[in-house]
C-alpha cells in the first residue's frame, strides 16, 4: 500500500510550518495539530487526553486532510481573567493585575481557533483552563 498521508504535531513554529509546506508539495496529504504550549512535560501530561484524543480523530478524518487544526479549550480568555486564575490558584488573594498603556506591537486578542476541529474532527476539549492552569502551578 502506498499511504501518503501524515499528521504532522505542531506547525505553528518555523520548521513545522515549513515542513508541512514541503511535504505538501511533494504530494503528501498532510493533516496538522497545534496544540500551542510549551514541551514541559507538565504541560503535556495536563492535556495528554485531549490531544491523543485529537490525533486520532486526524489519523481518521477524511476531511481533515490538508487542514490544520488547534487543539485546545476554544475559550476565549482575557488577561484579567487569567490573571485571577492565576491569583486564585497561587493563594495570593491580595496581589492585583498592574495595567499600564498599550505598546506597540501588542497582540490585543489572541486564542487558538478550534471550529476546524470541531467541524472536521469532531473534537472537543474535555479539560478546562483552570485545570490546566492547576497542573501549572503545581510544577512550581
Amino acid at each position: 500500500m502506498n499511504c501518503r498521508r501524515v499528521l504532522v504535531t505542531g506547525d505553528a513554529g518555523f520548521v513545522g510550518s515549513l515542513l508541512v509546506d514541503e511535504l505538501v508539495k511533494d504530494g503528501f496529504e498532510a493533516s496538522v495539530l497545534n496544540n500551542l504550549s510549551t514541551s514541559r512535560m507538565e504541560n503535556i501530561e495536563s492535556h495528554l487526553e485531549d490531544t491523543m484524543k485529537a490525533f486520532t480523530l486526524a489519523m481518521n478524518s477524511k476531511s481533515g486532510v490538508g487542514k490544520r487544526f488547534n487543539i485546545a479549550n476554544g475559550v476565549l480568555t482575557s488577561i484579567n481573567r487569567l490573571a485571577g486564575l492565576l491569583i486564585e490558584l497561587f493563594g495570593a488573594e491580595g496581589l492585583k493585575p498592574k495595567y499600564s498603556n498599550a505598546r506597540q506591537g501588542d497582540i490585543k486578542h489572541y486564542y487558538a481557533d478550534v471550529r476546524e476541529a470541531k467541524q472536521h474532527l469532531g473534537f472537543e476539549s474535555r479539560v478546562s483552563l483552570k485545570e490546566r492552569l492547576l497542573t501549572l502551578v503545581k510544577s512550581y
